[in-house]
């Protein structure tokens, strides 16, 4: 009888190890299997991540910018479709000018790549515009002020001085999105900009007040569509840049 005990002791314990053993595997192929999809789920993210904030649109051209750091007048210009489209051409001479637009972004992924495409590449300078469709019911304009002024603490943390821009308006046939106005809070936007760089030294570029007719809508005669400049506005815009740039 004690063989036989032992026996049965022995059996209970090759089934215990066994079930063990079982279970183990079992929590090693859902750990392997949740591994696969945090892995699948974080390469989405960083995926959206890069596709939101366009993070590699300029990558090639940021690595070799950023291994030259001589250039004392170079001037970075970031934004969306408004810097984009704008032809600098001569009237920059004397500068090394930097585009870095993203069309149809919002401030949000601006700030994701600021570090890539301004603060890497060392310019003197940086002019930041923000598009008026940043304006949206899902946007507060505090959040956007944030974006902004975070850029502008960025820019100065590295030496480089900030020039905010205000928001260029829209024609009149387009300051609604959705049954949305964005004029007020264009105008809430704008104000606050004003004020910002009034109290924290920062210099701004006015393009609202140049562009925009006297009841605050992007003039027809200076745009070729409800929210670009034409060659005309961009030499307003130009202008109103490079007295700035003149000034140190």
């Amino acid at each position: 009888m004690k063989i036989k005990r032992k026996l049965t002791l022995t059996n209970w314990l090759m089934i215990l190890l066994a079930i063990s053993i079982v279970a183990n595997i079992h929590l090693v192929f859902r750990a392997l299997d949740y591994r696969r999809g945090a892995n699948e789920w974080l390469g989405k993210y960083r995926h959206m991540a890069a596709e939101f904030s366009g993070r590699e649109v300029y990558a090639k051209e940021n690595k070799i910018l950023a291994a030259d750091s001589t250039a004392a007048n170079r001037i970075a210009f970031i934004g969306t479709q408004i810097v984009d489209t704008w032809n600098m051409g001569d009237i920059f001479a004397g500068y090394e000018i930097i585009k870095r637009a993203v069309p149809g972004q919002y401030a949000a992924g601006m700030l994701l790549r600021f570090k890539q495409d301004v603060i890497n590449l060392k310019p003197k300078a940086v002019v930041i515009e923000i598009s008026s469709y940043n304006l949206r019911p899902q946007h507060s304009v505090e959040e956007i002020e944030e974006y902004v002024s975070s850029m502008a603490d960025l820019a100065r943390m590295h030496a480089i001085i900030p020039i905010l821009s205000t928001m260029i308006p829209p024609r009149k046939s387009h300051e609604k999105f959705e049954n949305y106005s964005i004029m007020e809070n264009l105008e809430l936007y704008n104000n606050w900009l004003i004020d910002y760089c009034a109290a924290q030294g920062i210099k701004y570029v006015d393009f609202n007040r140049i562009l925009s007719d006297k009841i605050g809508h992007l003039k027809t005669e200076l745009s070729v569509d409800p929210i670009t400049p034409n060659t005309e506005g961009y030499r307003l815009m130009s202008e109103s840049v490079l007295a700035v740039l003149h000034g140190f």
